[in-house]
């Protein structure tokens, strides 16, 4: 087969995407894999299909008899699950590979036609140990996914070892591979929570989080840009049966756990103003510093604390008791004494708000029962209307920003909003909205959900992002934008606030000379489980009859 050599970088002229030569065994393809050429369609073009029929791994039945059957339960009908590949008019090449020790090594024909395709890169979703090919000879950079953080752990099985020791995160890269080892340049990374009782749940997550990360390596082969690893973990290796044993017994325990403190233990929520300090660095708030809020009568907690555009008031989220639902109310900023509800029905919290031409436009997340909406208040009560461009969107904790003629809106999206952040932008306030093409622009659970507005000290812009990798809501990550435009993002941490005697902040704003923000202590309840499965009934209502009560209840003035 001769495929006709094409530009630098594999591109053809007038296409900006990259020419790839995909790597697979017995042409199939896993779930995650095939959501990842999905993802990367718009920077990937697949030209030529390289197949092993011989990819054979050497396993120990016995001693690892248990976690052999561990990953039958849990990899079945997940995104692990393999599935032949469409190949439809691509061309395919089918091979044994060459073997070297414990090494596999491509034929000298496969080598030929894929630096003839004139491929930019290789996609590597097939074979095991590979020999690199001389690139002196044109053979394009191999990319390779590993599930693990190479900082801590490297090796196999993806995600156990981190579950076992009680991890808090776990990550994904993806390398350049070469023929040492786990020495290849890392490309492109994220990071994913782990889920410390349930082995299945943390390999759904490190599967579903790769989905975006073969873009990014993409475009760092285009950029030259590399991941700095500076140091690398251990290698982990299958799991004997007694390793096994003790993982089955810790994920039990840490579930009975979870069920207890799910049935008899509550997270009271408070707001309080604290006095200014400077963004940079590692903060530590002590609570006892915080002047705190009385929980108006009729609520059960107050939370996600913001400033009204005339910094008079702080609006929050109160849960109302009888129907656990959320709704947004006002305090006076001066003694934080509660003055009136001003959206309820279905489900508000996080009341950003924004000025635009004098008026102050309220968006607040409705994602349980409204597609992103702003809200404005009039002489007839309080209107809605839905962001253009996003009407099938259900986002979580909305955050705005004007910068350089354009609006900006960060937010999480249902389903993924403790792990990935989105960006959007518009023209104007109204709409239309346009999805970043480097979305999800973060995908790390320490980070990525929106804790505050965006905040400028410094000569930079800072975004607040709430790290719930551990707990939900349990401090904040600070993070300095350094690149923000239609195309680019990126920023870099360089800090994070926490209190002192409760967890917290989970939600952070400057007010005045002070911040406002949010915490929650832990305290022994008998009746929690009812309060959840309260909330969980009132949240899981109907969206025509979410709809109908909120339409009833912003009518009018409360």
């Amino acid at each position: 087969m001769h495929i006709d050599a094409q530009t630098t970088l594999g591109r053809n002229p007038g296409d900006p995407r990259m020419k790839a030569v995909l790597l697979l065994d017995d042409i199939s393809i896993a779930g995650w894999q095939r959501r990842a050429l999905e993802h990367a369609s718009r920077e990937v073009e697949i030209t030529l299909v390289i197949s092993c029929r011989n990819t054979r791994t050497r396993k120990r039945v016995f001693r690892h008899a248990l976690y052999y059957l561990t990953a039958l339960a849990t990899l079945r009908g997940g995104l692990a699950k393999r599935e032949r590949f469409e190949v439809g008019r691509i061309p395919v090449i089918e091979f044994d590979a060459e073997a070297e020790g414990g090494w596999q090594r491509l034929p000298g024909h496969i080598e030929e036609a894929v630096v003839a395709s004139g491929a930019g890169v290789v996609v590597k979703f097939g074979m095991s140990l590979l020999r690199v090919p001389d690139a002196n000879r044109g053979f394009p950079p191999i990319l390779s996914f590993h599930h693990g953080d190479p900082r801590e752990f490297r090796g196999r099985p993806a995600g156990f070892f981190e579950v076992l020791q009680g991890a808090a995160t776990s990550g994904v890269i993806v390398q350049s591979i070469t023929n040492r080892l786990d020495g290849g340049a890392v490309l492109a990374e994220c990071r994913v929570r782990v889920t410390p009782w349930s082995y299945r749940r943390t390999l759904q997550a490190l599967y579903e989080r790769s989905e975006s990360l073969l873009s990014g390596a993409v475009r760092s082969v285009v950029s030259g840009a590399r991941i700095e690893v500076r140091s690398l973990g251990p290698v982990f290796t299958l799991p004997g049966n007694m390793t096994v044993l003790r993982f089955w017994l810790l994920l039990a325990v840490r579930q009975a756990r979870r069920l207890a403190y799910g049935a008899f233990v509550e997270k009271r929520w408070s707001i309080g103003l604290h006095p200014s300090f400077v963004l940079d660095g590692e903060a530590t708030l002590d609570v006892g510093s915080i002047q705190r809020a009385a929980v108006p009568s009729g609520y059960s907690f107050l939370a996600d604390p913001f400033p009204g555009s005339d910094q008079s008031v702080v609006r929050a989220e109160g849960l109302s008791r009888r129907t656990r639902l959320g709704e947004i109310v006002e305090l006076d900023v001066r003694d934080l004494e509660f003055r009136r509800a001003v959206l309820r029905g279905g489900h508000f919290s996080y009341p950003f708000s924004v000025v635009v031409d004098e008026r102050e436009l309220l968006v607040p997340e409705v994602a349980g029962h409204l597609p992103a909406s702003w809200f404005e208040e009039t002489v007839d009560g309080w209107v809605s209307r839905p962001f253009e461009g996003l009407e099938d969107r259900r986002i979580v904790d909305p955050t705005i920003l004007f910068h350089l003629d354009r609006w900006y809106l960060f937010c999480g999206l249902v389903g993924s909003e403790g792990d990935e952040l989105h960006l959007f932008h518009a023209p104007r306030i109204e709409g239309p909205f346009h999805t970043h093409p480097r979305n999800p622009i973060v995908v790390d659970p320490t980070r990525a959900r929106m804790g505050g507005s965006l905040v400028s000290e410094g000569g930079r812009l800072l975004r607040l992002g709430q790290d719930c990798s551990r707990a939900y809501g349990d401090g904040l990550t600070i993070c300095s934008i350094e690149s923000l435009s239609p195309t680019e993002y990126r920023e870099t941490v360089v800090g994070s606030v926490r209190c002192r005697g409760a967890k917290g902040p989970h939600t952070l704003n400057r007010i005045g000379d002070d911040f406002v923000l949010d915490f929650y202590l832990e305290r022994p309840a008998s009746f929690a489980w009812l309060g959840r499965l309260r909330a969980k009934w009132a949240r899981s209502m109907p969206d025509d009859e979410a709809r109908g009560t909120q339409r009833a209840a912003i009518a009018t003035h409360s």
